[in-house]
């Protein structure tokens, strides 16, 4: 008890001056841009982050990263005038739900505000940063419901003097076009237009592996947009031709695994018999005009062979699952797919 006693004693001075530090600057103690309030001091008094610093101007090859981190403060509202911003509810005096008023907001405010800014990002002439144009192309494929920015896509993935970056994410933007409302699709004629652009890239062998991946990716986005005519229904010439082109593909895997994911997109209706015979091929290890294909690529067929809803992947699943020597990437794709059924 002794010893407790004597502690206590010694520690009381040292907690007494801590306790009285921390009154009196309680006001005002600052760190790493913080600040320290007491019970019942009033709130601190500004703009909430600072001033807004000047924009800092990066060495050319830093990354946007480095932009980011240098002027982010310029770019984010103090959190004061968050705090007091008070949100406008859509009207619905003409019928329409807030959901829908919502909608009509964003799609305005987007046509108005975003379409003209990524239009300036895109822009030759501006030279705008590699990453910024593919960015912006990317965004512009979300966002604009106009066909007429699709030659800004299409000058983009054709140029082969432009950067890998901006021509595969022209690709993946046009892919991006594809609007689930029926009255925001593009009509038949003009995404079949697309498509054939599409596939001079997938054949494109002096671009880059990466544009022509994302060019059969940006196919199979487009698998349940519009068809031109009764000879195109259901994607069929689609299908076949990203079937040709698998059976001729190279040794590398991005290009026929990016085939195959755009095929598992197109409507089942289309698909022929021979092209699902080949993918059970592909799935069972079998040679492909000599091709032998390597597991992820077999993972990928029986996942598109899912997709197309072909009626004896069921059995075909629970025979690879039986197999002791199968190969275990191909068994956890099997797994994935019991998940999905």
């Amino acid at each position: 008890a002794g010893v407790v006693h004597a502690s206590r004693s010694r520690l009381l001075p040292v907690a007494t001056g801590l306790l009285a530090v921390l009154l009196l600057g309680a006001s005002e103690a600052r760190a790493h841009g913080g600040q320290f309030r007491g019970p019942g001091a009033p709130p601190p008094t500004g703009p909430g982050l600072g001033p807004v610093p000047l924009p800092t101007v990066i060495t050319p090859g830093e990354t946007w990263q480095t932009w980011w981190d240098l002027n982010r403060l310029g770019l984010i509202p103090g959190r004061d005038i968050a705090l007091r911003r008070q949100v406008i509810t859509p009207s619905d005096d003409q019928g329409v739900s807030l959901a829908e008023g919502w909608a009509k907001r964003r799609a305005l405010a987007a046509q108005k505000t975003v379409v003209p800014l990524l239009l300036e990002l895109v822009d030759r002439r501006k030279k705008h940063r590699n990453e910024v144009v593919g960015a912006a192309l990317i965004a512009l494929g979300k966002v604009s419901q106009d066909k007429v920015v699709l030659p800004i896509f299409l000058e983009w993935l054709r140029d082969p003097k432009a950067h890998q970056v901006v021509r595969e994410s022209a690709a993946l933007g046009l892919g991006l076009m594809r609007r689930s409302r029926a009255s925001l699709q593009l009509d038949g004629a003009t995404l079949d237009a697309l498509r054939d652009e599409l596939l001079k890239a997938v054949d494109d062998k002096d671009a880059h592996v990466r544009v022509r991946a994302f060019a059969a990716l940006a196919i199979g986005l487009l698998g349940d947009q519009p068809i031109g005519n009764a000879y195109t229904k259901d994607g069929r010439l689609v299908i076949r031709a990203l079937w040709k082109r698998l059976e001729r593909a190279g040794p590398d895997v991005d290009v026929p695994i990016a085939l195959m994911v755009a095929l598992g997109m197109q409507p089942p209706a289309g698909c022929p018999d021979a092209v699902r015979e080949g993918l059970h091929h592909i799935v069972n290890g079998k040679r492909l005009n000599k091709r032998r294909f390597q597991s992820i690529e077999r993972s990928h067929a029986l996942t598109a062979l899912i997709h197309l809803r072909d009626p004896s992947v069921h059995a075909m699943a629970l025979r690879i699952l039986r197999r002791t020597r199968e190969d275990e990437m191909l068994k956890r794709a099997v797994y994935l797919a019991i998940g999905r059924w």
